[in-house]
């Protein structure tokens, strides 16, 4: 990661992951987490996303649309996607933002 700019956010959130499963309890609170942020988390969850495929497929560092299946639906103003598609790692980088957007 050292030789790449990635979001501040990616940076912060993929750092110290547990190498555990996540439970089910935190996959439900970021689906439901995801279903009310603001416009701006939003941009910020995707962004998330986003960062992490092009980490993980550096040869694929231009992907620009929602990876792992996702969609980002402009009409209702918020992102589409299978909690159990995305990787592991993903998921707990998902899980502490939801938890920093909590403490807001």
């Amino acid at each position: 990661m050292d030789t790449k700019t990635a979001y501040s956010l990616y940076q912060t959130f993929s750092q110290n992951i547990p190498t555990k499963n996540i439970s089910v309890a935190n996959k439900t609170l970021i689906i439901k987490a995801s279903k009310i942020f603001t416009k701006e988390q939003q941009i910020a969850f995707g962004r998330l996303i986003l960062e992490h495929k092009n980490y993980d497929e550096p040869e694929n560092n231009n992907i620009l649309e929602l990876p792992y299946e996702g969609h980002d639906i402009e009409e209702a103003e918020s992102l589409e996607f299978d909690l159990n598609k995305l990787p592991q790692k993903l998921q707990w980088i998902l899980l502490k933002f939801v938890k920093m957007c909590e403490k807001e």
